[in-house]
């Protein structure tokens, strides 16, 4: 796993998730905004009352992992999942840990490294 890849376990198996630009460009086209897309995501009271938006993403995210995995592994190709696949094998009590990896994959995908830049005349400057 490297800094851009969240993981969500299904079923007891593991899959690589990420918040890419194709994934990004989808949450945007359905929620206009990551500030509407989190309101909308913090304003579920009961993480199972929604379950069709949490499958939903669920499949937008590890679906978008496989491709990721199929274009670095061309020779070993993963089947995509589908919504059945994710509704079958998924419980109410699994919400809230699979709600968490969709977070972590969006935290990741959207996440900044700042770096600041020493001031280079400040590095011959005298002390004191």
């Amino acid at each position: 796993m490297d800094d851009r890849t969240a993981v969500i376990t299904i079923d007891g198996k593991a899959y690589d998730i990420v918040c890419s630009t194709a994934v990004a460009e989808v949450l945007l086209e359905k929620y206009g905004s990551i500030e509407e897309l989190c309101n909308k995501v913090m304003s579920i009271k009961d993480l199972s009352e929604n379950a069709s938006e949490l499958v939903w993403f669920i499949e937008l995210f590890v679906n978008a992992g496989i491709r990721t995995h199929n274009i670095r592994h061309r020779d070993a190709p993963l089947p995509l999942m589908s919504k059945e696949e994710i509704e079958l094998l998924t419980v109410p009590k699994e919400y809230p840990e699979l709600w968490a990896s969709i977070w972590d994959a969006i935290s990741r995908g959207m996440m900044r490294n700042v770096q600041s830049e020493e001031d280079p005349s400040s590095k011959n400057s005298p002390v004191g």
